[in-house]
């Protein structure tokens, strides 16, 4: 989960909250562009391999991370796979998506080992990640956004250089992260900007939910890069909602239909559907390639 705050100090600030997939890849664009940031994580610095994820990344991901020096970690100790298969009443189906797109399937590179092979990048390039802060709250004000943090361990508070101290406060409430799939309908709200989960949830279906965090977090570095350097051209940063909701949406949908066709349902009306729309995946040369393509993620 990633929020970027713009932050109106001597020189313009990002303060990006959270280091995962989004958070990482918005933090080095921005270094790259050298627009100074902070990453604030709440976990420490070896937890970031602790916990097991997926880690599906799109043809079109990885040529995007590719042009910002991103996708070594994928590249040097990934795997690519391209194709899937789909069982029903004893039957296997295959498919060859990858052969369908020129053979460009999708890369393997768990997630937990990404984020941790672009913080350690990230702090050997001169990055600024403090592992064990927490944000408590985001405050907008005339004079600029305050970020309010404390150590996770002691609930000291912290201090980030270029922004006001952050204050302590009580930590009053936690609760179970939903994980129902929704789309927030702006990703903007003043200098506060959601890419990855702080803007869209989605079902692992699909495998788009890390592929979506990271193009995200690309379209709007590219937008801050844009208002905070020389050019101080705002227009792109101002679309960020109306660039990035399109595509959240077709992942979305794209989910959605894998979903249809791992869940059966009754043996009756809603199985027939799922049959059908295996057969139309498998058989129908035609919808076959616009799976492979949307799975992939291949554009052409």
């Amino acid at each position: 989960m990633s929020f970027a705050v713009a932050v109106k100090v001597d020189r313009p600030v990002a303060c990006i909250i959270g280091a995962g997939p989004a958070g990482l890849a918005l933090g080095h664009v921005l270094r790259q562009a050298c627009i100074s940031c902070v990453v604030l994580e709440r976990q420490e610095a070896d937890g970031l391999r602790a916990r097991m994820k997926a880690g599906m990344l799109e043809h079109r991901t990885v040529e995007l991370l590719r042009a910002h020096g991103l996708a070594q970690p994928i590249l040097e100790r990934g795997r690519r796979i391209g194709t899937c298969e789909f069982r029903a009443d004893g039957t296997a189906f295959f498919l060859d998506y990858a052969a369908l797109c020129g053979g460009r399937g999708h890369h393997i590179y768990p997630q937990q080992e990404l984020v941790a092979d672009w913080a350690e990048q990230l702090l050997e390039a001169g990055g600024d990640i403090r592992f064990g802060v927490e944000a408590a709250a985001v405050d907008q004000r005339e004079d600029g956004t305050v970020v309010r943090a404390f150590v996770a361990a002691t609930g000291s508070p912290v201090t980030i250089d270029g922004m006001p101290p952050v204050e302590q406060g009580e930590l009053i409430e936690r609760d179970v992260l939903d994980h129902r799939v929704r789309v927030c309908a702006r990703l903007q709200d003043g200098r506060i900007f959601a890419a990855g989960d702080a803007a869209h949830l989605i079902t692992p279906a699909g495998g788009k939910g890390m592929n979506m965090a990271i193009q995200d977090a690309v379209e709007l570095a590219l937008g801050i890069s844009d208002r905070y350097g020389p050019a101080q051209a705002p227009q792109r940063l101002a679309r960020c909602t109306e660039t990035r909701l399109p595509s959240i949406w077709r992942h979305q949908e794209f989910s959605n239909l894998m979903l249809s066709l791992f869940n059966g349902g009754d043996p009756g009306f809603s199985y027939g559907l799922r049959r059908a729309r295996v057969n139309l995946v498998v058989n129908d040369p035609h919808f076959s390639r616009w799976f492979a393509h949307a799975y992939a993620g291949v554009d052409d």
